[in-house]
Protein backbone atom coordinates (compact mmCIF):
# COMPACT_ATOMS: atom_id res chain seq x y z
CA UNK A 1 0.00 0.00 0.00
CA UNK A 2 1.45 3.48 -0.84
CA UNK A 3 1.02 6.46 0.93
CA UNK A 4 -0.95 8.29 -1.75
CA UNK A 5 -3.17 5.71 -2.41
CA UNK A 6 -6.67 5.73 -0.52
CA UNK A 7 -7.38 2.53 1.23
CA UNK A 8 -10.10 0.59 -0.62
CA UNK A 9 -11.23 -1.44 2.19
CA UNK A 10 -10.62 0.24 6.05
CA UNK A 11 -11.28 -3.37 7.08
CA UNK A 12 -8.64 -4.98 5.01
CA UNK A 13 -6.12 -1.85 5.75
CA UNK A 14 -6.69 -2.48 9.82
CA UNK A 15 -5.87 -6.28 9.60
CA UNK A 16 -2.83 -5.11 7.24
CA UNK A 17 -2.00 -3.02 10.24
CA UNK A 18 -2.73 -4.98 13.12
CA UNK A 19 -0.71 -7.82 11.32
CA UNK A 20 2.44 -5.04 10.96
CA UNK A 21 1.91 -4.20 14.89
CA UNK A 22 1.64 -8.06 15.35
CA UNK A 23 4.97 -8.85 13.37
CA UNK A 24 6.40 -5.81 14.90
CA UNK A 25 5.96 -6.78 18.23
CA UNK A 26 7.06 -10.13 17.56
CA UNK A 27 9.92 -8.72 16.37
CA UNK A 28 10.08 -6.29 19.29
CA UNK A 29 10.23 -9.60 21.30
CA UNK A 30 12.70 -11.37 19.12
CA UNK A 31 14.85 -8.09 19.56
CA UNK A 32 14.62 -8.01 23.07
CA UNK A 33 15.36 -11.70 23.69
CA UNK A 34 18.10 -11.20 21.42
CA UNK A 35 19.34 -8.33 23.75
CA UNK A 36 18.80 -10.23 26.60
CA UNK A 37 21.10 -13.36 25.32
CA UNK A 38 23.63 -10.64 24.37
CA UNK A 39 23.44 -9.09 28.04
CA UNK A 40 23.73 -12.94 29.08
CA UNK A 41 26.21 -13.75 26.49
CA UNK A 42 28.33 -10.17 27.61
CA UNK A 43 28.01 -11.52 31.58
CA UNK A 44 29.15 -14.85 30.94
CA UNK A 45 32.41 -13.70 28.90
CA UNK A 46 33.22 -10.88 31.74
CA UNK A 47 32.52 -14.02 34.53
CA UNK A 48 34.54 -16.63 32.22
CA UNK A 49 36.85 -13.95 31.40
CA UNK A 50 37.35 -13.10 35.30
CA UNK A 51 37.34 -16.53 36.21
CA UNK A 52 39.94 -16.80 33.63
CA UNK A 53 41.33 -14.22 34.99
CA UNK A 54 41.46 -15.64 38.47
CA UNK A 55 42.56 -19.31 37.49
CA UNK A 56 45.70 -17.36 36.07
CA UNK A 57 46.32 -15.24 38.68
CA UNK A 58 46.14 -18.03 41.10
CA UNK A 59 48.37 -19.59 38.65
CA UNK A 60 50.62 -17.04 37.83
CA UNK A 61 50.70 -15.39 41.52
CA UNK A 62 51.95 -18.42 43.67
CA UNK A 63 54.78 -18.93 41.50
CA UNK A 64 55.15 -15.21 41.31
CA UNK A 65 55.61 -14.47 44.91
CA UNK A 66 57.51 -17.97 45.54
CA UNK A 67 60.10 -16.71 42.82
CA UNK A 68 60.25 -12.83 44.90
CA UNK A 69 60.77 -15.09 48.13
CA UNK A 70 63.61 -17.18 46.87
CA UNK A 71 64.91 -13.93 45.89
CA UNK A 72 64.63 -11.85 48.45
CA UNK A 73 64.61 -14.42 51.83
CA UNK A 74 68.31 -14.62 52.12
CA UNK A 75 68.67 -11.31 52.71
CA UNK A 76 65.36 -10.80 54.69
CA UNK A 77 67.06 -14.01 56.65
CA UNK A 78 69.68 -12.36 57.36
CA UNK A 79 68.85 -9.07 57.96
CA UNK A 80 66.21 -10.41 60.93
CA UNK A 81 68.92 -12.72 61.72
CA UNK A 82 71.19 -9.50 62.37
CA UNK A 83 68.49 -7.36 63.87
CA UNK A 84 67.67 -10.40 66.21
CA UNK A 85 70.71 -12.25 67.00
CA UNK A 86 72.41 -10.32 69.45
CA UNK A 87 69.10 -10.66 71.59
CA UNK A 88 68.67 -14.12 70.81
CA UNK A 89 72.78 -15.19 71.78
CA UNK A 90 72.37 -12.72 75.33
CA UNK A 91 69.10 -14.73 75.64
CA UNK A 92 70.83 -18.23 75.40
CA UNK A 93 73.83 -17.50 77.16
CA UNK A 94 72.22 -16.44 80.52
CA UNK A 95 70.25 -19.12 80.14
CA UNK A 96 73.70 -21.80 79.71
CA UNK A 97 76.11 -19.90 81.85
CA UNK A 98 74.69 -21.32 85.03
CA UNK A 99 74.32 -24.09 83.73
CA UNK A 100 77.71 -24.85 82.10
CA UNK A 101 79.07 -22.63 85.11
CA UNK A 102 77.61 -25.76 86.91
CA UNK A 103 79.13 -28.50 85.07
CA UNK A 104 82.60 -27.17 84.69
CA UNK A 105 82.25 -27.10 88.62
CA UNK A 106 81.22 -30.39 88.87
CA UNK A 107 83.95 -31.59 86.21
CA UNK A 108 86.68 -30.03 88.40
CA UNK A 109 85.41 -29.75 91.74
CA UNK A 110 87.90 -33.14 92.58
CA UNK A 111 90.86 -31.25 91.57
CA UNK A 112 89.30 -28.02 93.23
CA UNK A 113 89.28 -30.64 96.35
CA UNK A 114 93.02 -31.47 95.87
CA UNK A 115 94.09 -27.93 95.70
CA UNK A 116 92.14 -26.54 98.54
CA UNK A 117 93.63 -29.71 100.61
CA UNK A 118 97.29 -29.24 99.53
CA UNK A 119 96.66 -25.44 99.88
CA UNK A 120 94.95 -26.12 103.44
CA UNK A 121 97.61 -28.59 104.46
CA UNK A 122 100.54 -26.23 103.01
CA UNK A 123 98.79 -23.60 105.48
CA UNK A 124 99.23 -25.92 108.01
CA UNK A 125 102.83 -27.03 107.40
CA UNK A 126 103.49 -23.31 107.00
CA UNK A 127 101.91 -22.62 110.44
CA UNK A 128 103.78 -25.61 111.93
CA UNK A 129 107.16 -24.52 110.64
CA UNK A 130 106.63 -20.80 111.92
CA UNK A 131 104.93 -22.01 115.34
CA UNK A 132 108.23 -24.44 115.35
CA UNK A 133 110.14 -21.60 114.80
CA UNK A 134 108.85 -19.16 116.86
CA UNK A 135 108.94 -22.01 119.98
CA UNK A 136 113.12 -22.19 119.08
CA UNK A 137 113.08 -18.54 118.63
CA UNK A 138 111.26 -18.29 122.22
CA UNK A 139 113.36 -20.78 123.78
CA UNK A 140 116.54 -19.47 122.57
CA UNK A 141 115.31 -16.20 124.10
CA UNK A 142 114.75 -17.92 127.39
CA UNK A 143 118.13 -19.53 127.38
CA UNK A 144 119.66 -16.09 126.49
CA UNK A 145 117.92 -14.67 128.98
CA UNK A 146 118.31 -17.35 131.90
CA UNK A 147 121.70 -16.79 130.57
CA UNK A 148 122.24 -13.45 131.42
CA UNK A 149 121.40 -14.23 134.64
CA UNK A 150 124.27 -16.48 135.69
CA UNK A 151 126.59 -14.21 133.59
CA UNK A 152 124.96 -11.49 135.67
CA UNK A 153 125.84 -13.46 138.40
CA UNK A 154 129.00 -14.29 138.05
CA UNK A 155 130.19 -10.82 136.75
CA UNK A 156 128.81 -10.22 140.23
CA UNK A 157 130.87 -12.15 142.31
CA UNK A 158 134.00 -11.13 140.28
CA UNK A 159 132.87 -7.66 141.07
CA UNK A 160 132.26 -8.57 144.35
CA UNK A 161 135.38 -10.48 144.34
CA UNK A 162 137.35 -7.41 143.60
CA UNK A 163 135.89 -5.26 146.00
CA UNK A 164 136.48 -7.81 149.02
CA UNK A 165 140.16 -7.92 148.21
CA UNK A 166 140.45 -3.97 148.31
CA UNK A 167 138.37 -4.09 151.27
Amino acid sequence: MSANALPSDPTEELRELRQQVDRLKRDNESLRERLRCEELNHRIALETRDEASHETVQQTVPAAVDARVQETMPELVDARVQEIMPGLVNARVQELVPVLVDAEVQKLMPELVKIATAEAQEVTIAEVQDAQRMAVEEREKRERVEERPRGFEQFKDLFRDKNTRRT
